[in-house]
């Protein structure tokens, strides 16, 4: 006999069961913590790499990459006009120089 799961979530409502369906989770959980570890004791590298992306951030496991501006705050973003391209070589060192005072502000 098939059930569905919107039975089964039916039931569980008229049933007052949600402490029963909490409960297996928590023991599904359990277990897979138990493979996990199993795994990575084993050193089985895509479940080491998921434990140190998920629980040794504190360790500096983390793809996260954080960025702000001065002492923390916002990441400043200026607008620079650019200059013509240059046709001689002096022209091309203004440039550079223009730009790169422009920068140091």
């Amino acid at each position: 006999m098939k059930v569905t799961r919107k039975a089964i979530y039916d039931a569980v409502q008229r049933y007052d069961l949600q402490s029963v369906l909490d409960e297996c989770r928590e023991e599904l959980l359990d277990a897979a913590e138990g493979a996990l570890h199993t795994l990575v004791r084993d050193g089985h590298a895509s479940s080491v790499f998921f434990l140190l992306r998920t629980q040794g951030r504190d360790r500096g496991y983390n793809e996260r990459i954080e960025s702000t501006g001065l002492n923390g705050g916002p990441i400043a973003i200026q607008q620079i006009d650019m200059p013509p391209r240059a046709a001689t070589i002096d022209e091309w060192i203004q440039n550079k120089n223009r730009l790169e005072a422009l920068m140091d502000e």
